[in-house]
């Protein structure tokens, strides 16, 4: 078939968005006639990809706005503001290509979030939707565990995610949705809401089998001297002050927390260290490169990854495949990610709750060697199972198959 890719941020070697976009491209590519339509910033990247032998299905078209639009990113949420009038001029280039190609299927893949429109809902073809994000909050509960900031930041997330589901554009590209995808249960229940007929929960993000086989090769036997990790941006949603909490209330002896990342929260993170009295425990390497990363990884017992909503959680894929459990909050992407058979899902039902969850299972995963191994173990059979580009590829295969028979 001849499918139409709109995907704004799209280029190798990367993660997040602009790798959602080029490994979607890339398997759809497998089978069918691709056309994407991405930002003119990702060409360089993309030709220079190309000359290592791209498939011949795949070819991308590019746009962006004039020169002066660029000072639009300079405002508050000036991304938002900027992608919004790409995708009004992206349309009437997307039409006179319809005309010329005669597209089977239009596919919107990034940006990867609910409450932004597509131009793709303004074609006669049927139209898949996402996999797209954003429904998700922080729980109630946790709030407090924020600073004033942090509260103001995440109030006003909330209230720019409204904004943008009584935009009528938003509206209209949900109604027009042949399948929504959403990467969570939370987004999921927005979609419904804005008018979406059919909408289906599915990952956004993958690895590739080669990522895969290389992960698993790197890990080793889980060491007796308990190593928990956690990874990211240094955010107050993300979770980390939870994390630290946990640990001192666990009580561990001998066990190490190592914080990979860098942000605004690190003071703050390093100081709370120090009054719980765990500073000798626990260790902040800053950012870090990903071999780095892939190493801790490998020898770490758990990825602790107290994420209050995030959308996907990446690391989480990387250390199940490094078969590694993860010890997440059941809400968001990791909640759609990890399963009791390779994990261990918190409820966040109250603060405290959660910390004296999260030490238990802590406590837990140090002592009990047999548990750790068998969800280690499951894990990467997971990831194997539903998590790799190849297999998110073949679900698309069917996907376009049903959406235009």
């Amino acid at each position: 078939m001849r499918v139409l890719i709109s995907a704004y941020a799209c280029a190798p070697g990367r993660s997040s968005e602009p790798g959602v976009g080029w490994h979607t491209a890339l398997q759809a590519a497998r089978y069918h006639d691709v056309w994407v339509v991405t930002r003119a910033n990702n060409r360089t990247a993309i030709e220079q990809a190309a000359s290592l032998d791209l498939p011949s299905t795949l070819r991308f078209v590019y746009y962006d706005l004039p020169p002066a639009a660029l000072r639009l990113k300079r405002l508050p949420y000036g991304n938002h503001v900027y992608y919004h009038y790409w995708q009004i001029g992206a349309l009437s280039l997307v039409r006179q290509l319809h005309k010329e190609v005669n597209f089977d299927i239009g596919h919107h893949v990034t940006f990867a979030r609910y409450w932004s429109p597509s131009f793709l809902a303004h074609l006669d073809i049927p139209f898949v939707w996402g996999p797209v994000g954003g429904g998700e909050s922080s729980p109630l509960p946790l709030l407090n565990e924020l600073n004033a900031r942090s509260r103001f930041e995440e109030h006003l997330r909330v209230y720019a995610r409204l904004l943008g589901e009584k935009a009528p554009s938003v509206r209209a590209t949900a109604r027009s949705s042949w399948l929504a995808l959403a990467t969570t249960r939370e987004t999921a229940a927005r979609l419904q809401l804005l008018g979406a007929k059919r909408v289906d929960v599915r990952p956004a993000i993958g690895l590739s089998d080669f990522e895969v086989r290389e992960l698993a090769r790197q890990s080793t036997e889980i060491e007796s001297r308990p190593l928990f990790l956690s990874v990211g941006r240094l955010l107050g949603w993300k979770g980390f002050s939870l994390g630290i909490r946990s640990f001192a209330r666990a009580a561990i002896k001998e066990a190490q927390y190592v914080i990979v990342g860098g942000g605004p929260e690190l003071n703050h993170l390093k100081r709370l260290a120090r009054e719980l009295g765990v500073e000798n425990q626990v260790r902040f390497l800053g950012r870090q490169p990903r071999e780095v990363v892939v190493g801790l990884l490998a020898r770490a017992t758990a990825l602790v990854h107290p994420s209050f909503h995030d959308s996907g959680g990446f690391v989480c894929l990387e250390a199940m495949a490094s078969r590694r459990p993860v010890l997440c909050l059941a809400t968001g992407g990791p909640a759609a990610l990890v399963t009791s058979d390779c994990g261990i899902l918190i409820e966040p039902l109250s603060r405290s709750s959660v910390i004296d969850d999260m030490a238990q299972a802590m406590r837990r995963l140090a002592s009990d060697t047999v548990l750790t191994h068998r969800l280690a173990s499951r894990a990467l059979d997971r990831v194997l199972q539903h998590f790799t580009w190849e297999r998110i590829g073949q679900e698309l295969l069917y996907l376009y198959q049903e959406a235009s028979p």
